[in-house]
């Protein structure tokens, strides 16, 4: 264990009130001296306890921005993430749309999903970008090989509509099914409309029922009405 990683404990002992020692400001001045050793955990930890106002630290915005982007810098996948969502959504900072898609890129270069996901809906919504499907779904792709199952169903859509991409209902109904088996609503759903057979699959209305029956399950609203309708 590095010294980084026992300030790192020793600081959550005395935030956490473990064997009942603790000291908010002792603490707190731990996890700051594991940062300052580049234990990117420690940074990470700060930041989100500066942004959501957690185990008595006062929220900072200030702060959070400061210990997340050491952090990022440090390699530390989840504070690129949050650094991204704060910029894309004006979370105490001023929203700025570049700045949130250089950090969801630099978080998808990390291998973390949801800055992939995040990205893929940049240009897929054209969000102060070029609209562009084919790197949507590059995106998307690369978020479904990292088990974002959501992304597996917005890939699919991509592949069922051909856009960016051309069409294959083959191909969108693998990705449908993956993300349905992941619990993805919209997957679900999607297998259910498909077998319906308006869309150049083979009608099979036991499987429609089935799989609009698992979203409705997962809370997709559509799917229930769907699956009333199957059943009537």
């Amino acid at each position: 264990m590095n010294d980084g990683e026992m300030c790192f404990k020793s600081g959550l002992v005395y935030l956490y009130d473990i064997a009942g020692k603790q000291s908010i400001a002792r603490g707190t001045m731990l996890l700051e001296k594991s940062c300052d050793l580049q234990y990117s955990r420690a940074c990470f930890a700060l930041g989100t306890f500066y942004a959501e106002g957690e185990n008595g630290i006062e929220r900072d915005f200030k702060q959070a921005i400061k210990f997340h982007t050491k952090a990022c810098d440090l390699g530390e996948s989840r504070s690129c993430y949050n650094l991204g969502w704060y910029y894309d959504f004006g979370q105490g900072v001023e929203r700025d749309s570049e700045k949130a898609r250089a950090f969801y890129s630099k978080t998808c270069d990390l291998k973390n999903a949801h800055g992939c996901a995040n990205l893929a809906c940049f240009y897929y919504e054209g969000k102060k970008v070029k609209q562009d499907f084919a790197k949507a779904k590059d995106f998307y792709a690369k978020a479904c090989d990292l088990k974002n199952a959501q992304s597996c169903a917005n890939l699919g859509t991509l592949y069922y509509l051909g856009r960016g991409v051309k069409q294959d209902l083959t191909k969108a109904m693998a990705l449908f099914s993956k993300a349905c088996n992941m619990g993805d609503a919209q997957g679900c759903g999607s297998l259910g409309e498909l077998y319906l057979g308006e869309n150049g699959v083979e009608q099979d209305l036991t499987k429609a029922r089935a799989f609009y029956g698992r979203a409705c399950d997962l809370g997709d609203q559509r799917g229930c009405i769907a699956y009333r309708f199957l059943n009537q």
